[in-house]
């Protein structure tokens, strides 16, 4: 297709050291979703300034090991990131701080579990929420591993991974 070869072969090693950050991101979606829901958006601002002056010594730390190194500190940061936040979850949970899940998949059970004066039910209808996007994570995780022999396929006439590594 007119490629450049070393560009494309360094955008396959930063895409392969990148795979971590897709299950970094089943967590990270869900608990930034669930925190907007309750209208806290401050303490996912200070998660994200925490976790972006962790990146900058991260970064800097692992750019001697090249692309796969800047990679790996993208993906370190939002590990940060998803800790700081489950952190955060656990401690305003702990203080009895009334957060509920609410998203796509649990917003009507928990409603109406809540509506019921059944907050255990409710508690369950969030968890089972939260289990139904962890599983669909999983899932994306899995195609994209195993899809990839396909994809390359997409890019280019009768390649293979091997050929995209450095």
């Amino acid at each position: 297709m007119g490629q450049d070869r070393e560009i494309t072969s360094m955008a396959a090693t930063y895409c392969i050291y990148s795979l971590p950050d897709l299950l970094t991101n089943t967590l990270l979606q869900p608990l930034r979703v669930y925190l907007r829901s309750q209208g806290v958006t401050k303490p996912m601002m200070y998660c994200s300034l925490v976790a972006v002056i962790f990146h900058v010594p991260l970064n800097l730390g692992l750019m001697g090991f090249g692309v796969p190194g800047v990679a790996i500190a993208s993906v370190m940061t939002n590990v940060n990131m998803v800790v700081l936040m489950v952190g955060y979850v656990w401690y305003s949970e702990r203080r009895e701080v009334n957060v509920m899940m609410r998203w796509r998949e649990g917003i009507g059970g928990v409603g109406n579990e809540l509506g019921a004066g059944k907050p255990n039910r409710a508690k369950l209808a969030a968890m089972v929420a939260l289990g139904c996007a962890f599983l669909i994570g999983i899932i994306n995780v899995t195609w994209t591993v195993y899809g990839i022999k396909a994809k390359i396929s997409l890019y280019r006439a009768h390649s293979t991974a091997e050929d995209y590594k450095s």
